[in-house]
């Protein structure tokens, strides 16, 4: 008879501790579940500011198309960069010193550049990086002129 008292109280206890553990499991579950809907309802989250060294775009099949970057460690100032699907420069705007450059590069390769600094430039080169035609200022001090002020 002894066997049998200390049976069901032992019995007793697991069932005890067996409800507990429910109670607990049910509890951070529920936790949990309101933490997730808490989460969704506050809607997206704004930064005030991203820094990166360069930030690259992508397109829908992960080819990069657009990149900027800071620069400092190529020794040029920051350039963006726009690409085509075969990851070639197609367009680009750079910062060097006092110097702002802006190149556009065809499928052959040829290439339009404008170059902005203490003088200004347009330059035409062919594929192989020979200047073609170039127009440059030598005066530093260049008004820009809209063409229907002549």
């Amino acid at each position: 008879m002894r066997e049998i008292e200390a049976l069901k109280a032992r019995l007793f206890m697991l069932e005890r501790t067996q409800r507990r553990w429910r109670l607990a499991t049910l509890a951070v579950g529920l936790g949990l579940l309101a933490l997730v809907l808490v989460g969704a309802a506050s809607g997206p989250t704004t930064f005030d500011d991203l820094s990166v060294r360069t930030l690259v775009v992508r397109d829908d099949a992960g080819t990069p198309r657009v990149t900027i970057e800071g620069g400092a460690s190529k020794g040029v100032g920051p350039r963006l960069r726009f690409l085509d699907s075969a990851h070639r420069t197609r367009g680009s705007w750079t910062m060097s010193g006092s110097a702002t450059v802006f190149s556009l590069t065809g499928a052959d390769g040829g290439t339009v550049e404008l170059k902005g600094g203490t003088f200004a430039s347009v330059a035409v080169s062919d594929r192989d990086g020979r200047t073609l035609y170039e127009v440059a200022s030598r005066k530093p001090d260049l008004p820009l002129m809209p063409t229907d002020a002549r």
